[in-house]
């Protein structure tokens, strides 16, 4: 990853971009929404922002995450990372988050599979993981749409901050068929999801 740069990626009306000092405002707002905050359990001043967009980059290049601001047009209106990023195993953890004006409008899933695509057809990762609590009823409908599988509702490990437990969905290059074949990740077979 560090002898490379940090790709652009083009999803629809969509860009997927590495962050900027300029995302600053924008990404604090974002963390001001409830529900970013509370499925993330966090907030986000404007000085936290920009030492967490330093991080991000940073992730890059010590070659253990990738994260990417989602926008339309000039605007942001999400994020989709790759969290603990292991190249030698060919793992990773995928997350994201949608500002609340831009919801409903698939951004998540339609990103969630062209960040997959990549990681598996350009990174040579072979398992991607996405983990979320039980009552997050949105990124189980994430999961599904973008063909990642079920493998686990750990009822043994609790989700502290926003209750219910932690759901594990898998996306790997040697599964079944997507829930939905227009958000098939591409040249993959999945299987169906949360």
């Amino acid at each position: 990853m560090a002898s490379r740069t940090q790709p652009v990626l083009y999803v629809d009306e969509l860009t997927l971009r590495p962050w900027t000092v300029a995302d600053v405002p924008a990404l604090s707002a974002a963390y001001a929404d409830p529900a970013i905050r509370h499925w993330h359990s966090r907030s986000m001043t404007w000085s936290e922002a920009g030492l967490w967009v330093s991080a991000a980059n940073r992730g890059w290049t010590d070659e253990i995450a990738a994260n990417w601001a989602v926008a339309d047009t000039e605007r942001l209106v999400g994020r989709i990372s790759l969290r603990t990023v292991d190249l030698e195993d060919g793992l990773a953890e995928i997350g994201y988050w949608v500002v609340p004006s831009a919801r409903g409008r698939g951004i998540a899933p339609r990103t969630l599979v062209a960040v997959s695509n990549w990681a598996i057809d350009e990174l040579g990762l072979h398992r991607l993981e996405l983990q979320h609590s039980t009552r997050n009823e949105p990124s189980c409908r994430v999961a599904e749409k973008a063909g990642y599988s079920l493998e686990a509702r750990n009822g043994a490990r609790p989700c502290m901050m926003t209750g219910g437990t932690i759901c594990t969905c898998t996306c790997e290059s040697t599964t079944v068929t997507p829930h939905e074949p227009s958000m098939a990740v591409r040249g993959h077979r999945l299987q169906r999801g949360c």
